[in-house]
């Protein structure tokens, strides 16, 4: 404020415009960095598919960044690892142009992905997870009698998830979901061609919120 420069020792009254001043070398600024959380809304399809060969997880995850921009992302793998393979990672389509790996913690796995540049705020990166396990004595003669399995879902990381799971089977295999997730609402069979589902899947159910179990 020029009306206080006479004031402050060193500045001289009647100046106009800009007014800085120097008071040496001897000061430090000491800044409390905190830490900032980013914000993510994933829109979210995960498909099972139960084939005579394996079972296979896909999910497409929209990641839109919130407020700020996003570096990275994260998913929550269940499921054991000797069991469950990640087969594939795609980033808008692409296997390649940025990083991922994946972190065994005391409680869960977490594949990362480290991002070449950021999403923007308020835009979007589409990414594709697959996984893929071979039970045990995985065959299927005619007389095959009825098998049990665990599917563990992957289970998203954002403020805001919401989607659908679908279940299908292939070749001459039937699949019936016999217990799942609180969090999973069933899709009427007549809803599900409307929301671009297969003509194959048998069951569906939609989440307004992250998904944490199996089925």
């Amino acid at each position: 404020d020029a009306l206080t420069a006479p004031l402050v020792p060193g500045l001289v009254g009647g100046a106009t415009g800009p007014l800085y001043f120097h008071w040496g070398d001897n000061w430090s600024v000491n800044l409390e960095l905190a830490d900032v959380e980013p914000k993510r809304s994933i829109k979210e399809r995960q498909q099972l598919v139960v084939s005579p060969q394996q079972v296979t997880l896909k999910g497409q995850f929209e990641v839109t960044a919130v407020e700020r921009e996003l570096f990275d992302l994260s998913f929550v793998l269940r499921g054991q690892p000797a069991q469950w393979q990640v087969k594939t990672v795609l980033v808008d389509g692409s296997p390649t142009g940025f990083e991922y790996r994946i972190e065994d913690r005391a409680d869960r796995r977490l594949l990362m992905i480290e991002l070449p540049r950021p999403i923007q705020r308020e835009k979007t990166a589409n990414v594709t997870i697959v996984t893929q396990h071979v039970p045990s004595n995985w065959d299927w003669p005619g007389d095959a009698p009825d098998r049990s399995i665990i599917i563990p879902l992957i289970q998203s990381q954002g403020e805001t998830v919401s989607g659908y799971v679908s279940v299908m089977a292939e070749g001459d295999l039937d699949v019936t979901p016999q217990k799942v997730p609180d969090r999973l609402e069933p899709v009427p069979a007549g809803r599900m061609a409307s929301l671009g589902m297969a003509w194959a899947v048998q069951h569906a159910y939609s989440n307004n919120t992250a998904v944490d179990g199996d089925i």
